[in-house]
């Protein structure tokens, strides 16, 4: 049986109280409002309408971080994962030694929690060998290696095939760099370089031409390799890459074991830095 005291209403328990009719307009002229109860509360429960009554959504569990949305179409709020921050999460570099490379993409980032959806690549192809000294006559310097840089969104892709040129001989031509899409998501068009050109061999009378620089293609951002230099005396220089300085001793010593040297040209009659590639990942 329900009652009404001066200073409280108790209603039987279990009883469904209706106050006023539709139309009405309750009006409650209290600084705060306690014991309100929607089910099992806890700190951090949401109220809202679902189109009938107001409910009860409970706040998230794990993992934490997350943010409330209301989807296009949704009749109800829902937690959600964090959008993604921008951070770097981690870095993969590949070199020729055991191309063609998987790259996988990390499906966490142990710090944050938070997915990897988008990767920057950096692709540099390999250098031209220099050409070889004929009679006394030097060979020209071979060109360096394109390099490509592109951003890539990689939701829903899993892996990708990472190819890089290696370091050739003399007188041979630089060999390409690729990074290409291998399985899941939605494909993307392959970012890829040319190698430099080979220096030409010298001639009797004549000094070899250098080789021109390699070219990137699909990228955001394409380089061309600079060109070797004609193989007249000392200056059979290679081309620079963007791995790579422009200074290079004259000793026709192979280049493609130091790092700084990814991609340059040949020396005249010496072997060529090899590609590399540089996967970013950003969650």
């Amino acid at each position: 049986m329900s009652k009404i005291n001066v200073n409280t209403w108790e209603p039987e328990t279990g009883t469904t109280i209706t106050a006023g009719a539709s139309g009405d307009t309750l009006a409650i002229s209290a600084d705060s409002v306690t014991g309100l109860n929607v089910g099992s509360d806890a700190a951090g429960d949401v109220l809202y309408h679902d189109g009938t009554d107001y409910t009860r959504l409970a706040k998230p569990g794990t993992p934490a971080d997350e943010v409330l949305t209301f989807a296009t179409g949704a009749s109800a709020p829902s937690w959600v994962a964090a959008a993604s921050g921008g951070g770097i999460a981690g870095v993969q570099v590949y070199d020729s030694s055991s191309s063609p490379y998987t790259w996988t993409k990390s499906t966490r980032e142990s710090a944050t929690g938070k997915t990897i959806n988008r990767i920057l690549v950096e692709v540099q192809a390999s250098g031209g060998g220099g050409g070889s000294t004929v009679s006394g006559w030097g060979g020209g310097g071979g060109g360096a290696g394109g390099y490509a840089m592109k951003l890539l969104d990689v939701t829903g892709i899993d892996t990708c095939t990472a190819t890089v040129g290696a370091s050739v001989a003399a007188a041979t031509g630089g060999a390409a760099s690729s990074f290409a899409h291998a399985s899941g998501g939605v494909a993307f068009t392959t970012v890829s370089c040319t190698g430099g050109a080979k220096g030409a061999n010298g001639e009797n009378p004549g000094y070899g031409n250098g080789g021109t620089g390699g070219s990137g293609s699909d990228g955001d951002l394409n380089i061309e390799g600079m060109n070797g230099n004609e193989g007249l005396g000392n200056a059979q220089m290679g081309g620079a890459s963007r791995f790579s300085g422009a200074k290079f001793t004259n000793t026709g010593a192979a280049m493609n074991a130091n790092a700084n040297n990814y991609g340059h040209g040949g020396y005249g009659a010496s072997t060529s830095g090899g590609g590399l590639i540089v996967v970013w990942e950003i969650n």
